[in-house]
């Protein structure tokens, strides 16, 4: 009777955890930093809180349930308190510690379900998630003919996290279909995510899926069986893998200059913080005065026209080694050795499976940022905790400290709920507030305040929301305090604004230009700019400024920026008159 109460909870657990897994792939692409907070966007807390309630209760429920702690458990429970605690402490905390908790729950409950149940959670879900995919881009391609106007993105809302996500489901979707009367659907399954991933236009997606591939057809007898000429084979493959890196560096060169760019301001600048890093979630800012440090200096560089404000370093490795400094580099280099040395008790062909999938995640992040995608990196977890739960070597925990756990961790629970509950029910608020008058608006958004206080685009839009209801001065206090903790040009921009408003050109001189060095190819802090020169009366500075705006080329061709461009050449006109 006990054992069929258990495998009915770990039915439970898998369950929730699938839903989990479906809502944050749906609901929540982004590991912060969002820029539209939905209703529901809380909604995979409260799943994540269910299904730790659940492990909890199993756990003392059952008292001969044996817990083995391995050395990768410990690797990735340091890496995730650097996470949390390392750095500064800002009131951006709040939302990195929130999701961390929930990779936290996740990696418990992957480990406590039975091995079995174990593997069949991560493939189960990898057909569900590559499913949801396929249907979401066909859905939209057939939008794209009457439309024009719908990416090829998924539910991720970017095209390369789609090729990423793709890469870490495909291993598991081949092990599924590897039988012989499967062998018709593999075929199909490769090409039609190959096809996926080719769309997605993500040349770093491209080499680690042909990788894979390689790999498979390598690593396993049943395979090299189909190869006459396995060194021919491999030259080729090699062959065609250089191939295609050489022809994409000639493929959107400016993102591959962006990328360069970006990461030699990095290299330059992050030697200060190497010790202990700037803080996780701290880049953008951080990066933020970088740049603009170093157009200061290079107000002519070729970098000027390519440059915009990053949310990320588009190389994981190295932003972790700036966030987290030398220590948290050096847990994550563990855990990737800890990996891929690893012994487990799986069949040989299931465990290379688990490696490669985290293989090809590893290989894209050296140009992306697969492990701010929240369902990516939930799901490199789960694939890790089904990993650890295979290891041979680990040591027995005794149930007495296990279950005192649990038992701290159900007293913790309604105290998250109701965390929770505050800032969902915020949210909803919020939402309805953009849609009212500015002024009714404007009480209700200070009473939000100080719930919302860790949330930048709040911030933002109530320091926005100061400012059209000409509270200059209230405006300035909030977008400061939001400039702390937020990468976003419209900051200083809107800074600059309430400064002029309150007659102090100094200030507001001084944020424009700061906003101008931030992205030198924006032409709005030029206008704003020459505005302001000549509102001063500054001509010699008007004039240069009017010339740098009519010699600015456009990234992008819309009608505020030739309007621009207009303005400041009817301006030099009118002074040669």
């Amino acid at each position: 009777m006990r054992e069929c109460y258990k495998v009915t909870f770990d039915f439970l657990i898998m369950l929730t955890l699938g839903i989990l897994f479906i809502q944050i792939l749906l609901c929540n692409p982004y590991l912060y930093y969002y820029q539209d907070y939905k209703d529901n966007h809380y909604t995979f807390v409260y799943l994540a809180i269910l299904t730790l309630t659940l492990v909890c209760i199993k756990g003392l429920f059952f008292k001969n349930i044996i817990y083995k702690l391995t050395f990768l458990d410990l690797l990735l429970s340091i890496l995730m308190l650097l996470i949390i605690f390392a750095g500064k402490r800002t009131v951006f905390f709040s939302e990195i510690l929130c999701n961390f908790l929930v990779v936290c729950i996740i990696y418990l409950a992957v480990r406590t379900i039975s091995l079995q149940n174990n593997i069949k959670l991560i493939f189960f879900t990898s057909v569900i998630f590559a499913a949801i995919q396929i249907i979401l881009i066909c859905y939209r391609m057939y939008d794209l003919r009457f439309y024009n106007t719908t990416i090829l993105a998924g539910s991720l809302g970017n095209t390369g996290l789609l090729a990423g996500l793709l890469l870490i489901v495909s291993p598991l979707l081949f092990y599924i279909t590897n039988k012989k009367k499967h062998r018709f659907i593999l075929v199909t399954l490769t090409l039609l995510i190959f096809l996926l991933i080719i769309l997605t236009n993500s040349r770093a997606a491209i080499i680690a899926y042909l990788g894979t591939i390689h790999l498979i057809l390598l690593t396993f007898k049943r395979y090299r069986r189909l190869l006459k000429m396995r060194k021919t084979f491999f030259t080729l493959i090699s062959a065609l893998i250089i191939l295609i890196v050489v022809c994409f560096s000639f493929f959107k060169i400016d993102s591959i200059n962006g990328r360069f760019f970006i990461w030699d301001v990095c290299l330059k600048n992050y030697k200060s913080f190497i010790v202990n890093g700037i803080g996780y979630g701290e880049f953008p800012v951080q990066y933020r005065r970088w740049q603009g440090d170093y157009f200061k200096s290079n107000d002519n560089s070729y970098f000027s026209y390519l440059a915009d404000l990053p949310k990320n370093a588009f190389n994981e490795p190295l932003q972790i080694l700036i966030e987290l400094g030398t220590s948290g580099f050096i847990i994550f280099i563990s855990i990737i050795i800890a990996v891929f040395r690893a012994s487990t008790n799986f069949p040989v062909f299931l465990e290379t499976t688990l490696k490669i999938s985290l293989l090809n995640v590893l290989l894209f992040s050296f140009f992306s940022y697969p492990f701010h995608s929240f369902p990516i990196l939930i799901y490199s977890v789960s694939v890790l905790g089904c990993l650890a739960s295979g290891l041979k070597n680990n040591y027995i925990m005794t149930n007495y400290t296990v279950r005192f756990s649990y038992v701290i961790m159900l007293l913790i629970i309604p105290a998250m709920t109701y965390f929770i509950y505050q800032r969902s029910t915020s949210i909803a608020t919020w939402n309805l507030l953009k849609k009212q008058q500015p002024k009714f608006a404007l009480i209700k958004y200070k009473e939000l305040l100080s719930v919302l206080d860790y949330n930048s685009q709040f911030l933002l839009d109530y320091g926005k929301l100061l400012h059209r209801n000409s509270l200059y001065q209230e405006s300035t206090d909030i977008l400061l305090k939001t400039e702390k903790i937020y990468s976003n040009i419209e900051i200083p921009i809107f800074i600059a604004s309430n400064y002029q408003y309150l007659n102090d050109y100094v200030m507001a001189e001084k944020y424009l230009i700061s906003a101008n060095q931030y992205i030198p190819s924006k032409l709005l802090p030029k206008y704003m700019l020459l505005k302001l020169f000549i509102e001063t009366r500054d001509t010699l500075n008007a004039i240069n400024m009017a010339k740098h705006i009519s010699e600015t080329p456009l990234k992008v061709n819309s009608d505020s920026a030739f309007k621009m461009q207009l303005f400041a050449e009817n301006y030099l006109l009118h002074l040669k008159h």
